[in-house]
């Protein structure tokens, strides 16, 4: 029953940090969407 428990801990870590990545992803877009946001207004 400890092979399967330590999977599921293994896999849980693997969709967390998937979570992390797509998370952190999304900000950076965000970050440079806004970036040029500012960068027109400044133009304008």
């Amino acid at each position: 029953m400890k092979a399967p428990g330590r999977a599921a801990v293994n896999s849980n870590q693997a969709i967390l940090g998937m979570r992390d990545t797509v998370i952190g992803d999304a900000l950076d877009e965000l970050a440079g969407r806004f970036a040029a946001d500012g960068a027109l207004v400044r133009a304008c």
